[in-house]
């Protein structure tokens, strides 16, 4: 599956309240393992938490995902490993935080970054958390090749195997990023519009869409690149209404973007 798939099949996982203690996410690229293991965690830690939000759920403005954002949340774990492999006392520590009482209310979470290079012995010493995690702890692996696990492990994780972005995605995001400069050069609806021409006969083009701007309007207000802090938001709220409207199949496409052009504003 693709990162748009997991991030679904997460949200819809914890909105049910039905959410496993361990996940493996096999995928080639590391980096964007990572950072989905990342977005999972801050959405498993958000106390405002919605299925309706993109990504994986979580708001993304409150304390507790702002902390996730810059890597330093009291709840989360990351072991890393060394250059060669996640060693036993790695994988000890690793237990003894997700045995603690969480720092805040929630739940404890690790990533573990490089799970194919786990040492026989931590991986034997990584079954005991497996088969009896403690309270809501919360574990993910990050691999590039499953089959270096034990399977004795891997029987006991939710396992997903992550393909790359698409090259649909991969537009999606490079639309977004044209239309918000214009939007902070303030240019007129008719070079808006003309960017999302062909999105009007594609409800599916239109949501991935809605949901890449509305990342990169948060990704705005995170990083401080625009004064229109309160406009921004604004824009986010637009978002999601959008995302309302496209999701009922009796409303028009085109209509629907037409007007969110008309109102999105920095």
């Amino acid at each position: 599956m693709n990162a748009d798939q997991l991030q679904s099949r997460i949200r819809q996982t914890l909105a049910s309240g039905t959410l496993s203690h361990a996940y493996l996410l096999e995928g080639a690229e590391q980096d964007e393992l990572f950072q989905l293991a990342q977005g999972f965690a801050q959405a498993a830690l958000c106390p405002h938490f919605s299925a309706a939000a993109p990504g994986f759920g979580a708001c993304g403005i409150c304390a507790s995902c702002r902390k996730v954002a810059h890597g330093n949340h009291e709840n989360i774990h990351v072991v890393l490993g060394d250059e060669n492999s996640v060693k036993d006392e790695m994988v000890a520590q690793m237990q003894e935080h997700l045995r603690r009482k969480p720092y805040e209310d929630g739940r404890n979470v690790a990533l573990l970054c490089r799970g194919d290079t786990v040492t026989q012995r931590a991986q034997n010493r990584l079954l005991k958390t497996l088969e009896e995690p403690p309270g809501d702890a919360l574990l993910i692996l990050l691999c590039e090749n499953l089959e270096n696990l034990l399977p004795t492990v891997r029987s006991r994780c939710v396992i997903f195997h992550v393909e790359q972005e698409s090259e649909a995605a991969a537009e999606t995001e490079a639309l977004c990023a044209v239309l918000g400069e214009l939007l902070l050069k303030r240019a007129p609806y008719y070079q808006k519009a003309a960017l999302l021409a062909d999105l009007g006969k594609d409800r599916e083009a239109a949501l991935r869409f809605v949901d890449g701007m509305e990342r990169w309007m948060r990704d705005l207000v995170f990083e401080k690149k625009t004064a229109a802090q309160e406009e921004a938001l604004a824009c986010v709220r637009l978002l999601e209404e959008a995302r309302a409207d496209l999701l009922r199949p009796s409303y028009a496409v085109n209509y629907i973007l037409k007007a969110l052009l008309l109102q999105l504003s920095l």
